[in-house]
């Protein structure tokens, strides 16, 4: 089957006929060109809106992340401050441990008959005495005390810087004993 038309019309009216249609045709694409790009410029519009969006969300986030980090900034200086203190107590309860027993020591030393004159504990749990015995009877009681402590193995070291007698009756000493 053959499908021919038939055109009746003019040369001149063919002409313009086939410009009408061409021109329809250019203003169909010209009206599909122009959607395209209001359909592109509303997709980036679209697009810069949600990235204004998400730029305004993640300063929000920033804002409280820089909050977070600041509240914990202060938590970590507190438990600085509390770590040291511990610290520090520490070793005061250790340091007390070993002045106990150094206090108990002295305990030892200090009989009746014997007047103190200097007692210094060391950090290390040395002792320094000073003293002046009544009697020999004092005197060799004190003698039996600090042989007794250097028996015990509480000391390594036990010198005797002075001994000597004392004008008005009894002896007066001096003695180290070392850890």
């Amino acid at each position: 089957m053959l499908n021919k038309e038939i055109n009746l019309a003019s040369g001149a009216a063919q002409q313009e006929i086939a410009f009408q249609r061409t021109k329809r045709r250019v203003k169909k694409l010209a009206i599909l060109i122009l959607f395209g790009f209001v359909l592109i410029a509303l997709v980036v519009l679209a697009g810069f809106l949600w990235f204004d969006h998400q730029l305004k969300a993640n300063e929000a986030k920033i804002s409280l992340l820089k909050n977070e980090i600041n509240k914990y900034s202060k938590i970590e200086s507190y438990l600085t401050v509390i770590s040291s203190r511990t610290e520090q107590v520490s070793s005061l309860l250790a340091k007390r441990a070993s002045y106990s027993q150094a206090i108990d020591n002295v305990k030892l030393i200090l009989i009746p008959g014997f007047a103190p004159e200097q007692l210094e504990i060391a950090p290390e749990g040395g002792l320094k005495v000073g003293g002046s015995c009544r009697d020999n009877q004092t005197l060799n009681l004190f003698y039996a005390n600090i042989k007794a402590l250097a028996d015990e193995g509480n000391y390594k070291t036990v010198s005797y810087t002075d001994v000597s007698r004392d004008p008005k009756g009894g002896y007066r000493l001096n003695l180290e004993l070392k850890k």
